[in-house]
């Protein structure tokens, strides 16, 4: 069975259906990450989130990054 027709059968079943079964392959895919990488992510955002505690100017609100991305662009 392909890829395609997977994804034709599973987008017919019913939302629950749908979640859980994204849940199971996320899962499955969670457990092959490599733990080194995984702490590594996790520092960063320890880090990240402790900078931006102590600093509330580095915080950026999504609606800013986009108007200034946009402007970027009409440039």
């Amino acid at each position: 069975m392909s890829e395609t027709d997977l994804l034709e059968q599973a987008l017919q079943l019913p939302p629950s259906s749908r979640a859980s079964l994204v849940e199971k392959i996320v899962e499955s895919i969670a457990a092959d990450i490599d733990p080194a990488v995984e702490r590594a992510h996790l520092d960063e955002i320890k880090l990240r989130r402790q900078k931006a505690a102590s600093d509330s100017g580095c915080i950026v609100s999504g609606d800013e990054v986009l108007e200034q991305a946009r402007a970027l662009l009409r440039k």
